[in-house]
């Protein structure tokens, strides 16, 4: 085998054991999946007050919205306001029931299958507004619920 090849065999293989080893440091789930997972973001603790056309989900009251859902609706809030979504705060997350799977948002012209559907109430605020979300609880589906000013 000439030099150059054997060179580059070397590197490609270096890659491969750093490519390996930073992803068992980081982390990240490797071949197994056995990594552990993240930490989700600190969520308060849900209230007692059943939010608006919904109910508190009991069994899910202690359960909160993966980390990652309060980054994606931080990121719709940014695209609507054309604010940096690191400037859009996490308020509030309460575990709901809503009572339909138009979780509790619908249009007047919509049809909506009349299932409890388990999700969250998720609040987020920027400096002058609150945005309110409606989500089912794996976060694939949500409904921007409403918007207010936010409380100073």
């Amino acid at each position: 085998m000439n030099r150059s090849v054997s060179v580059g065999l070397t590197i490609a293989l270096l890659c491969l054991v750093i490519a390996c080893s930073s992803t068992l440091l980081l982390g990240r789930p490797g071949s197994n999946g056995s990594a552990a997972p993240p930490v989700p973001e600190t969520i308060a603790s849900p209230g007692t007050v059943p939010p608006e056309n919904g109910s508190l989900a009991p069994e899910a009251a202690e359960d909160s919205p993966p980390a990652e859902l309060i980054e994606d609706l931080k990121s719709v809030v940014s695209s609507k306001t054309g604010i940096p979504s690191h400037e859009v705060l996490f308020v509030s997350a309460e575990a709901v029931d809503w009572p339909d799977a138009c979780l509790g948002v619908s249009t007047e012209d919509e049809v909506c299958a009349q299932v409890i559907t388990p999700g969250y109430r998720i609040a987020l605020t920027t400096l002058t507004q609150e945005y309110v979300f409606h989500t089912d609880r794996s976060g694939r589906e949500f409904r921007f619920a409403h918007e207010g000013e936010a409380e100073e």
